[in-house]
């Protein structure tokens, strides 16, 4: 692919930004653990930092969601104390809800709500301070080339070219900075500092490196980071926690960090429930400093070279597997080009450049937010630098982690699935309780969601430390089946040519125990709207609508885990007896499953709630951004059955005022993974 096709590039320095879900020009580059945004200014710039694992909340914790006070109450997993009973609420919804509003509710909600005592947040973990005092630059340009995952700023003073080059290496574990001349002139100066995100942080500066360490205040979360200063030629002076370099001919800035978090797999011994679940390695904060050091350590001694081309060769191999080109030039600056295309006064060359980066831009981020031994890429990924984030930069599994990860496959970048896989293998330990204690019949035996194949699911959000209860209002936060989204998305590594053996290793047990808990969870109906099938109760359709019975999205949803079981059972072959037990149960709930899709005899459009054959009378249901009940027709796979002359004509009615978005302007201008304006 031609270099400057996949560039996103500027002539003047971002806006220094704090907030994360406002416009930002800034330039992202990460290695799936640590994360960094480069402003590039010219007098001095601050490289904003981050470290996945750093999030408060879990054991210990009482910080609740962003925006509300600290609970009183520790971190119980979000559990309260009441559990539904299904066919009481059947009987109360049999005959559909009776509006659209919550007051309208004929349930006691409290027995499908949890708790955020201890929720958390995913936190800021501060950023790189440099001074270089230019000043009256020429020939200024700022750039994110993705052909090489490198950010750079170009510039010219008094003939003399600067560079700046900015890394994040998967291989080497550590981000890294270059400021040089093009002629090699000892022309080079600049002065460091660390700006803590965190309260209580102690910095030190010795032997050529800066040392910040600290333990979280909500938790006890230890963290710590380390920035190495090199240089060739010039002069280096400490002064405090201050780093300077002087006449150099460049200057080289290592960085790495982490956190004592480690995520859990497995039950301990004789526990009652999760008092046991530390989500800790254990280690003294000495030892993760140390672990630091025997990152950054090694480095600096090789030099910038090496760490450069380990880098190129391990992220090119992903990003060069695709070449998209739409026969475009970029020859515009990126926001210029947006500007434009936002207004609708755009050449046809500058919208098929953007459209071809978009593309390219939603790849390039996927690989630089999760890689192997990484976290998933969050709700508006790895940048944040806020300690209040909107929803908490957390993990919103009623769509927004399945989002980031639909292109997966088909953008030939199956790799990057693994940080999920292992993420949705760690909310099984609890999602197994989930499962029972809000959707099992109540003559399930009490422990049984301690052994592995009991099912399981989570919600509408989580962080970092197995949170897969309901929110705490049932108006956004019942999503029961978000866990069989979530294995939609592990379903791709099969698809898409992934090891088989892999596959049926990994991923297949998550699958199979999401299709497990819609065997056990699904009521099967005597009377009402839907006498003699397998429906949902109680239903939601996300963030939209009344409490009832069979949304369209969660009848989609549960089709689909399923349907996807029964191919995996085919395509890996498995005929032993557990198996075919599940295919035969799985078999009789599909052919007496309540269908997802229904046409409405009044309006021949699709229906969102199946009781309701026009949307129910209200602006937030006109105009909502979400499309729920589109989930059939994408990303899921049960549009395939149907004839595409019915469907053009069937769809073709359907009305989606109130519920559109300029996807490519937004998502060029914010850090998106994640991020949305609409669904469907």
């Amino acid at each position: 692919m031609e270099k400057g096709n996949v560039t996103l590039w500027y002539r003047q320095p971002g806006t220094l930004s704090t907030q994360l879900n406002k416009a930002n020009d800034n330039l992202p580059i990460g290695n799936g653990r640590l994360a960094a945004m480069v402003q590039g200014g010219i007098s001095g710039e601050s490289i904003q930092l981050n470290e996945e694992s750093l999030w408060s909340g879990g054991p210990n914790g009482k910080e609740q969601d962003a925006g509300r006070e600290d609970s009183q109450t520790p971190y119980n997993f979000g559990y309260n104390k009441p559990s539904p009973n299904h066919a009481a609420i059947y009987d109360q919804l049999k005959h559909g809800a009776s509006g659209y509003g919550c007051h309208n509710q004929v349930v006691d909600v409290a027995q499908i709500q949890g708790n955020y005592h201890g929720y958390g947040k995913y936190k800021y973990f501060g950023s790189l301070d440099i001074k270089y005092m230019h000043q009256d630059v020429t020939n200024y340009r700022r750039e994110l080339d993705m052909s090489e995952g490198i950010a750079r700023v170009t510039y010219t003073i008094d003939g003399i070219h600067y560079t700046r080059e900015y890394l994040a290496s998967y291989p080497d574990n550590a981000i890294a900075m270059r400021i040089f001349t093009q002629n090699g002139n000892a022309e080079v100066s600049a002065t460091v500092s660390y700006t803590p995100g965190q309260q209580n942080s102690e910095i030190s500066a010795h032997n050529s490196a800066i040392t910040v360490t600290g333990r979280l205040q909500d938790n006890g979360l230890i963290y710590a980071g380390v920035f190495k200063v090199t240089h060739i030629g010039g002069t280096m002076q400490q002064n405090g926690n201050t780093i300077t370099v002087t006449d150099a001919c460049e200057v080289i800035i290592y960085f790495t960090a982490a956190t004592d978090y480690k995520n859990e797999y497995e039950l301990p011994p004789d526990s009652k429930l999760f008092e046991k679940l530390t989500y800790r390695t254990g280690e003294t904060l000495q030892q993760v400093t140390d672990r630091l050091h025997a990152i950054i350590d090694p480095l600096t001694a090789e030099g910038f070279a090496q760490f450069y081309n380990r880098h190129l060769a391990d992220y090119q191999t992903l990003f060069s597997r695709v070449d998209f080109n739409l026969v475009s030039v970029n020859s515009t600056p990126t926001d210029v080009a947006l500007k434009a295309y936002a207004s609708g006064d755009i050449t046809a060359n500058d919208a098929q450049m953007l459209e071809t980066l978009l593309y390219q831009y939603g790849r390039y981020l996927l690989i630089s937010s999760s890689r192997k031994g990484s976290l998933p890429a969050n709700l508006q990924g790895k940048w944040n630098p806020e300690n209040q984030p909107p929803w908490s930069a957390d993990y919103h599994t009623n769509i927004n982690l399945q989002m980031n990860y639909w292109p997966a496959g088909g953008a030939n970048l199956l790799e990057t699935i693994e940080p999920l896989e292992k993420f949705a293998k760690s909310l099984m330990l609890t999602g197994r309780y989930t499962a029972q204690k809000y959707n099992y019949p109540p003559n399930t035996p009490r422990d049984d969601w301690k052994n592995p194949g009991m099912g399981w699911t989570t919600h509408v959000s989580g962080g970092i430390f197995g949170f897969t209860a309901p929110g705490y209002s049932w108006d956004w936060g019942w999503a029961p089946a978000a866990g069989a989204w979530i294995a939609q998305n592990l379903y791709q590594y099969l698809q898409y040519g992934g090891c088989r053996d892999t596959f049926k290793n990994d991923y297949w047990p998550i699958i199979r125990e999401a299709a497990i808990m819609w065997t056990k969870a699904l009521y099967k109906a005597t009377d009402g709207i839907w006498a003699g099938k397998y429906v949902v109760v109680p239903s939601f359709s996300p963030e939209h609508g009344p409490l009832t019975v069979a949304t369209a999205t969660e009848q989609q949803l549960v089709w689909e885990i399923l349907t996807i079981a029964l191919n995996c059972i085919d395509s890996l072959g498995l005929s032993d007896h557990e198996n075919l037990v599940l295919r035969a149960n799985i078999e009789e709930k599909l052919a007496n499953l309540y269908p997802g899709v229904n046409i409405s005899p009044t309006t021949g459009r699709i229906m969102e709630w199946t009781e309701s054959s026009t949307d129910f009378d209200s602006d937030h249901a006109q105009k909502h951004r979400h499309v729920n009940h589109f989930g059939w027709f994408l990303p899921m796979h049960k549009h395939c059955q149907w004839q595409p002359r019915k469907f053009a004509s069937r769809n073709k009615h359907t009305r989606l005022e109130g519920r559109r978005c300029n996807r490519l302007v937004y998502g060029l201008e914010v850090k998106p993974l994640g991020a949305y304006r609409c669904w469907g």
